[in-house]
């Protein structure tokens, strides 16, 4: 059996090193959601989406964007809201 002197094991510091890391990815993806959200809900979201692009006009005078963007929008934000426990 090989015997590893704790210095160099330390599984305190793994964890530590493993938790700033999700720290770290939890708050990306939430600025990213959150960015992601305020675009849409200002209108600049939809001409990205091919399938707006690609729809006929008369299809696209049915449809409410600036509201369906808001909705949208804000549902984005919402998913960026941290899991609590």
């Amino acid at each position: 059996m090989l015997i590893i002197p704790k210095k160099f094991y330390n599984t305190d510091t793994i964890k530590n090193k493993e938790m700033r890391t999700m720290n770290f990815t939890c708050i990306f993806f939430g600025l990213a959601f959150v960015l992601a959200g305020i675009w849409f809900s200002f209108g600049k979201g939809y001409l990205h989406i091919s399938a707006w692009k690609n729809m006929p006009s008369e299809e696209k005078e049915k449809i409410d964007i600036r509201a369906l963007s808001r909705n949208v929008g804000a549902m984005i934000s919402l998913s960026a809201k941290p899991q609590t426990q």
